[in-house]
């Protein structure tokens, strides 16, 4: 399920403003299901984003559906 996760640290920032913002931007099927602001975003010693952890936190998933190839059959039925 996609997540949208906002950190704010200037202005004040609601739901309904990202709301907007992704409306105003994006189609409506690539609005993501979930928005969540918080404070900071989990970041390694070096600054990186730990997106692992934002996963384990909001439940976001890296791959969505069913991803494998489709299986045929290679045998050939004679008449």
């Amino acid at each position: 399920m996609p997540v949208a996760i906002a950190a704010v640290t200037d202005a004040p920032l609601g739901i309904e403003d990202l709301t907007e913002y992704l409306t105003e931007r994006l189609a409506r099927y690539k609005h993501p299901k979930a928005l969540e602001i918080v404070e900071a975003l989990p970041r390694n010693p070096a600054g990186k984003v730990l997106k692992t952890e934002l996963r384990l936190r909001y439940g976001a998933r890296k791959s969505f559906g069913n991803r494998s190839a489709p299986t045929y059959s290679t045998t050939r039925e004679d008449d």
